[in-house]
């Protein structure tokens, strides 16, 4: 008898898959099909069968390329030649997906989100990105096949929770962690000197001021000295500075 190749899925993630094939041609009538699963070249699997089908269990096996070949015996006993191959590829496995690349802190409209390739046995079909606000809500998603996102809205200020997944050509999900942004496009409320400095005979005043209504804002106080230059001093979110080095007798000019 004369048998073709069987038909496989080229990829699967299912712990099943059915095998079919077409009736072999023979006038002296099969007797039975005789399936075999191999993986490099080598037997693992054997099932005899009359019909011109088989489901085969592949619950045991791991992620990998396989191949299915078929025989077939007649009634006379004779014995057809193997079939051509027919390629399984089989994929369980998740994609392993980097963490994006994001700005912790932006004031852009529309940052641009990217992040590495995610790894996957069978190559990726699609990148989800779904962001949503401090609220819980929904602001985008959208599925995308490059890895940079591009929002198509302006993000609105506060929180933005980034959850990217990504789907291989299997159909397995993987999914990475998530990422916070925080958009802040309001400049703080001007900070003011507590009061003029009277004079003092003090070389190391404090110099207090009010902080601002935005809690992530910082400070920086520039000092023109009497005779010199003006430098800065950075104080991050501390609201008062006292000198290092005395000062000097003179007229100081404070700006904050």
């Amino acid at each position: 008898p004369l048998v073709q190749a069987p038909t496989v899925p080229a990829l699967t993630r299912s712990a099943t898959v059915d095998v079919t094939w077409p009736p072999a041609e023979n006038e002296q009538g099969v007797v039975t099909y005789t399936l075999t699963l191999a993986q490099s070249g080598q037997p693992i699997f054997e099932t005899t069968t009359t019909s011109p089908s088989a489901r085969v269990d592949l619950s045991d096996r791991a992620d990998g390329q396989y191949e299915f070949s078929l025989q077939a015996r007649d009634t006379t006993g004779h014995i057809s030649p193997v079939s051509p191959p027919a390629s399984l590829t089989l994929d369980r496995t998740a994609p392993n997906v980097k963490l994006p690349e994001v700005a912790l802190l932006t004031q852009q409209l529309r940052p641009t989100i990217d992040w590495p390739a995610a790894e996957d046995w069978s190559g990726i079909a699609f990148y989800e990105v779904t962001l949503t606000t401090a609220d819980g809500g929904l602001f985008e998603t959208r599925q995308i096949t490059t890895n940079q996102f591009i929002p198509s809205h302006d993000f609105p200020e506060g929180a933005i929770t980034v959850s990217l997944f990504a789907t291989d050509r299997a159909g397995n999900v993987g999914r990475a962690p998530e990422r916070l942004m925080m958009v802040d496009r309001t400049a703080p409320s001007r900070p003011g000197l507590a009061a003029k400095l009277l004079p003092s005979a003090d070389q190391f005043p404090e110099i207090r001021w009010s902080g601002t209504d935005d809690a992530e804002a910082s400070y920086r106080l520039e000092i023109t000295p009497p005779d010199g230059a003006p430098y800065q001093v950075e104080t991050g979110q501390i609201t008062h500075y006292r000198p290092l080095l005395g000062l000097n007798d003179g007229q100081y000019h404070l700006r904050l």
